[in-house]
């Protein structure tokens, strides 16, 4: 059995693209024939507003209640979404006050989404990638979700001067992270967003992304400013379903055979 490939999604700046990502590369694996799992993790919960085929508000299984009942486990815990190869276990407003939660717990609250994982060998076996939308914070919750995870990808915009702003504090919690839980925890790439090739500031901070990360490290496709994209989030569907043939239907499938790539190389998913 092929082994399952757990990803975070994550950067604590909002307006980088992190959740569009989520949708779409989560979206993107099921075109290349693999079964996806989405963990919201975000108390905004707008990736589950786009793929849940019913309110997460009215759901009875959220990432809060996963984290926060013992008994509940993630293999009776996701819904259906349109797309019969992706699952989802939504996000919920509930998840703003569930670090403090966790940090009173009596468990070990950092480690509650790698227990869930671990002692549930059927969610490993049913998915061959889970993806972790992360909130847009460097909190409990991020932390949770690096320590379950195999790798980890930061989307970085390519629009703003600001777009590497901060972005060593998520570098220094993955060291952390490293350091104390998870040895095995590794940046899969990073994803350069709303580029614009026609701007000389998007070309100037792609090359300047790939200085600072390493340009073996960044992801050899940008996802391009696309009037699709964001047509498509407002119409609370992905890309794929919303044009197919869009140009942001294309980057995302590339990022999606990247991904595939560089998980199978590291042995993962493979």
């Amino acid at each position: 059995m092929a082994k399952c490939c757990i990803l975070s999604v994550c950067n604590h700046k909002g307006g980088v693209g992190k959740t569009t990502t989520v949708i779409n590369l989560a979206d993107g694996l099921t075109r290349l024939d693999k079964n996806v799992l989405v963990l919201d993790m975000d108390a905004q919960a707008n990736a589950s507003h786009t793929l849940s085929k019913e309110s997460p508000y009215a759901s009875q299984f959220t990432m809060y209640n996963v984290l926060m009942d013992k008994a509940k486990i993630l293999s009776t815990s996701y819904q259906d979404t349109r797309n019969d190869k992706l699952k989802i276990i939504p996000g919920h407003i509930s998840l703003a006050g569930a670090e403090h939660e966790l940090r009173s717990s009596s468990i070990v609250g950092a480690l509650a989404l790698q227990r869930k994982i671990e002692g549930d060998p059927v969610i490993l076996d049913t998915f061959d990638y889970i993806i972790v939308d992360c909130p847009p914070s460097l909190g409990l919750l991020t932390v949770n979700a690096l320590i379950a995870s195999d790798y980890y990808i930061v989307p970085v915009e390519a629009s703003s001067i600001y777009a590497l702003h901060g972005i060593k504090f998520l570098q220094e919690i993955v060291e952390d992270v490293k350091a104390q839980a998870n040895d095995n925890l590794s940046l899969l790439g990073v994803l350069v967003t709303m580029f614009d090739h026609r701007t000389n500031i998007s070309k100037a901070l792609r090359t300047e992304i790939g200085r600072h990360f390493g340009k073996e490290n960044v992801f050899g496709t940008a996802i391009h400013r696309n009037t699709a994209i964001e047509q498509a989030t407002l119409n609370r569907n992905t890309i794929f379903e919303h044009s197919p043939r869009a140009a942001g239907s294309r980057d995302y499938l590339d990022i999606a055979k990247e991904v595939v790539r560089r998980s199978e190389a590291r042995g993962s998913a493979i």
